[in-house]
């Protein structure tokens, strides 16, 4: 992880570089589907009350995190893909599990190997069947090792 990476609440400044990030990072995680891009009315309807962290370095937003807090739902974890691979993604997750109790669950694209293995590697449980279906495929529920029993 870099020595200049700040971890911090999201700001309204922050609105338009996330909502990049959402797009160009969905777009590679998700190449098998049409992805939408995004603007700020859209990056604002896809997190609607939802609590907000950033990650920057060097003064410029390179991932952010989002929680839903009445369902304890972390719904949103994307990195700018040139800042991907340097621990971003997992300082992220740690501060929104410091910050929420320690209990989170979300929902994965079963095709999205990637994140399966990355949620693995953070000591989180993955439930073994297909919890649904939506536009993207089929995907499952993932629980932080605090979260208790399965969903």
């Amino acid at each position: 992880m870099s020595s200049e990476l700040t971890l911090r609440d999201f700001g309204p400044n922050d609105r338009r570089r996330c909502a990049l990030i959402l797009a160009e990072a969905g777009q590679q995680v998700f190449f098998w589907a049409e992805w939408p891009s995004f603007d700020d009315d859209k990056f604002n309807q896809v997190t609607a009350e939802e609590t907000i962290y950033v990650a920057e370095e060097a003064g410029i937003v390179v991932g952010f995190v989002t929680v839903y807090e009445p369902d304890d739902f972390l719904h949103h974890l994307y990195i700018h893909p040139t800042a991907s691979r340097r621990g971003i993604g997992t300082a992220l997750l740690n501060l929104a599990l410091h910050r929420h109790g320690g209990y989170l669950k979300l929902k994965c694209q079963a095709r999205n190997t990637s994140a399966r293995a990355f949620y693995r590697r953070a000591g989180w449980i993955e439930d073994l069947d297909i919890g649904g279906t939506d536009e993207l495929g089929g995907w499952l529920f993932i629980r932080s090792p605090a979260a208790g029993p399965t969903m």
